[in-house]
């Protein structure tokens, strides 16, 4: 297929020879249908960006292959949400583009309340995703993280831009519990929760390959360390009721032993969130039980620490890497729940940014999303493999980002493979 160069020397009637520059603040002209002999018309679309002035926006390089992009994570953020909310939104998310732990649950929320999520620097509102928020026409805002991450210098902002105080902040002391108070919103919004996804909480990559599933079903996302579970994340299982789980990652970013004491009858289900094995959980009822003896006691009621906050059954999602793990949950998401490769999000896996607010993208039009190294594809190769197994089926790979994320060079890989 050949490529749409942006900007290209074109012959137009087989004489003269022109230069068209692609883009032009503030719209982008993108060269769509051109006559290289016998014609004399260049026909161009027209795509408008998010606000007036910088670059970026939608970017066909291919008929197969697109670019969302802005300069920077800020206005990559907007593009997207003006790609995916063309007529506006009730709501907006606002997260810190400055850090991803507590960006990293918020696409459930996104589905939930059918709306994008936006970046800010933490002091003070970005102008992109202040000039995104008008376009939306949005009264409502929830802002994830505490001040630490989004100032209340930003919300008074949102409040002035929005003319409304329906503003609710979503914090808490750590990335654990504000997951944990994410996870509430979603099923105060949804009613029920029957299910969870379980990701580390210690990098970004496995939680934000599954956000488009997680916002796509109403799924809330919990996040664990390696070797433990978080008391907050225990809090939350329990007072969803959920009954089930997708765990996503392998044993290096969620242990066996970890993943083991989520769920009722594995080897290492725990005591109060503590990662036990099951020799050693009966050792500590034999000693309980040793020490009710000697008062007296000879009849032991079940401890009121046994971890009541655990799944009856979960699945592993995970490959040898962050890209293999990717491609697992994009498999697993079209063939159990119905998302789609039709339209097929790209992001790097190096970077959060574009992913984060490429989540809530792909949870709205219903696509899965899978990770590309930043330079050269073949260095993330469990992708290349499912774009080439699966090239009939996708008719569009949207890659968000800019070139400082995903190369010009990975854009031609893809193409050349789709």
């Amino acid at each position: 297929m050949s490529r749409m160069n942006h900007p290209r020397k074109m012959l137009i009637a087989g004489v003269a020879t022109i230069l068209c520059i692609a883009s032009f603040a503030p719209f982008f002209f993108i060269p769509h249908a051109i006559s290289a002999s016998g014609g004399h018309t260049v026909t161009f679309n027209v795509v408008a960006p998010p606000d007036e002035g910088g670059g970026g926006g939608v970017l066909p390089y291919t008929e197969k292959v697109e670019r969302v992009f802005g300069p920077d994570r800020y206005r990559t953020a907007a593009t997207v949400s003006q790609k995916g909310w063309p007529k506006g939104s009730t709501y907006v998310i606002v997260s810190t583009g400055e850090n991803f732990p507590d960006g990293l649950a918020g696409s459930a929320l996104a589905g939930a309340y059918g709306c994008p999520i936006l970046l800010t620097e933490t002091g003070a509102l970005n102008s992109y995703a202040k000039g995104e928020i008008n376009r939306l026409k949005a009264t409502g805002c929830f802002i994830l993280g505490e001040t630490g991450a989004v100032s209340d210098s930003v919300r008074a902002q949102i409040i002035a831009q929005t003319g409304a105080d329906n503003i609710t902040r979503l914090g808490g002391i750590d990335r654990y519990e504000t997951a944990e108070i994410i996870a509430g919103a979603v099923k105060a919004k949804t009613s029920r929760v029957g299910k969870v996804i379980i990701a580390s909480g210690e990098d970004f990559p496995d939680a934000l390959a599954v956000s488009p599933l997680a916002g796509y079903k109403g799924f809330p996302i919990l996040l664990v360390k390696k070797d433990s579970v978080p008391a907050s994340t225990q809090s939350a299982i329990k007072s969803l009721g959920a009954t089930s789980a997708i765990v996503v990652g392998g044993n290096g970013v969620v242990s066996d032993a970890a993943f083991s004491s989520l769920v009722i009858g594995s080897p290492g289900y725990g005591i109060a969130g503590r990662i036990v094995s099951q020799a050693t959980k009966e050792r500590l009822e034999d000693m309980k039980t040793a020490a009710l003896r000697l008062l007296g006691i000879t009849t032991a009621k079940p401890s009121s620490n046994m971890a009541a906050a655990a799944f009856t059954s979960a699945t592993r999602l995970a490959g040898a890497d962050r890209y293999e793990t990717a491609v697992a949950v994009a498999e697993h998401s079209k063939s159990i729940y119905g998302l789609s490769y039709n339209t097929t999000l790209a992001a790097t896996g190096v970077l959060f940014p574009d992913a984060l607010t490429g989540g809530a993208y792909g949870a709205q039009v219903g696509s899965v999303m899978i990770l590309v190294h930043p330079a050269d594809l073949t260095a993330s190769k469990p992708t290349k493999d499912f774009l080439a197994a699966n090239r009939g089926a996708i008719s569009k790979v949207v890659i968000l980002g800019g070139p400082g994320a995903v190369s010009e060079a990975v854009l031609g890989q893809i193409d050349a493979l789709i």
